[in-house]
């Protein structure tokens, strides 16, 4: 109805030569719902804008505008006041086939054709899978699913995502804080490194883990290496390789996936219960063990789409 009214205002205009060529052609038109119900449907303020422009008095250029318009037959009349608003009042039987238009289209009511369809894979949040969400992330999901919702309301299609950082540095680092808590909780004295992570959280991790009881973490030889000398960094770095080495690697990995999968769960339910559902999940660490990287370079390089210089591709 906006759309029909801006359009109305844009010919009449037009026909009473009020602005001409480009400055017709460039002419931005406001239509606002109205607050209340005795001023109409829908007011514009038009005249108010075009006023300076075209040295007449904004109520008499209003007046002007509103007599001219040739109403159709959805529109039922129009008003103006001051200091130079024009009013719309819709017809009763325009109203009611919005109604039956609500009914029969559902929720796909609202929904335009935005003149080129777009394929859109939108993501957002992504927060790393080593620890619970923050207020932050809350504002990051409630701005990326509003947008989500409004670009499939506009045409587009839309299709989300949530990517899953669990492979790297940080994932082993939680998985070592979890280690030593779970020594701690058996009994064992391990003091975690700084640049471990100390939440909470860490602790029910750690039990989880443990009532699994798929591998023995006391087993650990953290408390013989020496790392002195070492600052935070190559501290935790020394520590992650002992406890791979210690349980060996396949054991670490399967107690890095049970970690990664109780930090995730937590995730989704927070999402959930936040109204955030996801298309997809994509983890990184399956994309790395497809070698899905390597093949899509492969692919580029077959097309001759990469370029090499300086060392770098």
């Amino acid at each position: 109805m906006k759309d029909k009214l801006k359009k109305l205002l844009q010919k009449t205009i037009a026909s009473e030569k009020i602005l001409v060529g480009n400055r017709l052609k460039n002419l931005e038109i406001e239509i606002s719902r109205s607050i209340k119900p005795d001023h109409g449907d829908f007011s514009s303020n038009i005249a108010l804008k075009l006023s300076k422009r075209v040295g007449l008095n904004p109520f008499q250029l209003a007046t002007s505008i509103s007599s001219s318009i040739d109403k159709p037959s959805w529109l039922k009349k129009t008003e103006v006041v001051q200091p130079g608003f024009i009013n719309f009042f819709i017809g009763s039987e325009v109203k009611a086939d919005v109604l039956i238009s609500i009914i029969d289209k559902q929720s796909g009511f609202g929904s335009q054709d935005p003149g080129s369809k777009e394929s859109i894979l939108l993501e957002f949040v992504s927060s790393n899978p080593t620890g619970p969400l923050h207020v932050g992330h809350g504002r990051h999901a409630a701005f990326g699913d509003s947008l989500a919702k409004l670009l499939k309301k506009a045409g587009h299609l839309v299709e989300t995502e949530y990517y899953i950082n669990d492979a790297g540095r940080q994932i082993d680092i939680l998985v070592l804080s979890v280690l030593i808590k779970g020594v701690n909780l058996s009994g064992g004295k391990i003091t975690p490194p700084k640049a471990c992570y100390q939440g909470q959280y860490i602790k029910g991790i750690a039990k989880s883990i443990n009532k699994k009881q798929l591998v023995s973490i006391n087993n650990l030889s953290l408390t013989k290496t020496d790392t002195k000398n070492l600052d935070e960094d190559e501290e935790i770095d020394v520590l992650v390789s002992t406890a791979k080495d210690s349980m060996g690697g396949d054991a670490f990995e399967k107690v890095s996936e049970l970690v990664c999968q109780h930090v995730l769960q937590t995730i989704k339910k927070d999402l959930s219960d936040f109204g955030v559902e996801y298309d997809h999940w994509f983890s990184e660490k399956n994309m790395i063990k497809a070698s899905t990287i390597n093949k899509v370079v492969k692919h580029l390089e077959g097309t001759n789409s990469l370029v090499k210089k300086d060392g770098a591709t």
